[in-house]
């Protein structure tokens, strides 16, 4: 499984740019590229990947903007997170990694225009960690309702 996260200018009917890839498939190696090419062609050697939020966000960005569309197994830990723990009042990154104790990077308003590379990839880098984090969490309890 590939978690992965893209950081772009703004959101997806009014980006124009993505500045940044973030991906692990171990939870312990994150890599980030700027490069398009390198990241999609990492995603096309993967049969299933996921991120939050990737459904409505992270896969039409790139359909949108370059041209790619994933034909693996789309896993998307956002609804996962909506479905397996209805009771829980908020599903979002941020929350999540209170949870798990990573701290999500904050960047305001006016920085997504700007695109600072070090605040990007600090941003990417953390997104991936809590959601590989999150993923671990969704796939045992998956496991147990359906294995078990």
């Amino acid at each position: 499984m590939l978690i992965f996260d893209t950081e772009a200018n703004d959101l997806l009917d009014n980006a124009t740019k993505i500045y940044i890839f973030g991906w692990t498939t171990d939870g312990e190696n994150v890599y980030t590229s700027t490069d398009p090419k390198e990241f999609l062609e990492v995603l096309g050697q993967h049969d299933m990947a996921g991120a939050h939020n990737c459904y409505r966000y992270d896969f039409p960005l790139m359909e949108k903007l370059l041209g790619y569309k994933y034909e693996g197994l789309k896993v998307d830990t956002l609804w996962l997170s909506w479905v397996l723990f209805p009771k829980r009042s908020k599903h979002g990154l941020d929350d999540w990694g209170k949870d798990v104790g990573i701290q999500k990077v904050k960047v305001d308003k006016d920085q997504w225009a700007e695109g600072n590379y070090e605040l990007m990839k600090a941003r990417v880098t953390e997104d991936v960690k809590i959601n590989w984090r999150l993923w671990e969490k969704q796939e045992r309890l998956l496991k147990e309702l359906y294995d078990g």
